[in-house]
This record gives structure tokens, C-alpha cells and sequence, in this order.
């Protein structure tokens, strides 16, 4: 999980588009704005048949950097 301050004053249309666009356009992570100005990232590692070390740290770098590209394409101008 990834968490983002929102700026007070983003509108709720301007967040809530940025959330869709983000969700449409990323389909590794789920976003969603919370009720305390947050934008959350959310992403899941499957493990039918197992983990490795490796696999997880790949996909932890992997993870991290998706919400900060999602957000400069999608949401730089509500964010604090």
C-alpha cells in the first residue's frame, strides 16, 4: 500500500477523475481517495504456486514505482 496526501483544495470531481483515469489506465494497482484527504494505492502479489525471494522483491520495486508514475500522469495537480 501506497499513501498520498490530497490537497484541501482539490475538488471532489478533480479527485475522483483523477482515481478513474488512474484505475482505467493502471491495471497493476487499485486507487481509491479516502475521507481524510488520502489517495491510496493498493496491489496484490498472486501466489498460486509459490514466491520466491527474487519474484518478491521484483515485484516490490515494480510496486513502488507505479503509484508515482500514475500520479504524474494523473493526479500531480491534487496532490500535496
Amino acid at each position: 500500500m501506497t499513501i498520498f496526501r490530497i490537497s484541501d483544495e482539490s475538488s471532489l470531481a478533480a479527485r475522483l477523475e483523477a482515481v478513474n483515469k488512474i484505475n482505467n489506465d493502471y491495471i497493476i494497482v487499485k486507487a481509491h481517495c479516502t475521507d481524510n484527504n488520502k489517495l491510496v494505492f493498493t496491489y496484490y502479489f498472486m501466489l498460486a504456486g509459490g514466491l520466491t525471494k527474487k519474484a518478491l522483491v521484483r515485484g516490490v520495486k515494480l510496486f513502488d514505482s507505479i503509484p508515482h508514475y500514475a500520479i504524474n500522469d494523473y493526479a500531480k495537480d491534487i496532490i500535496e
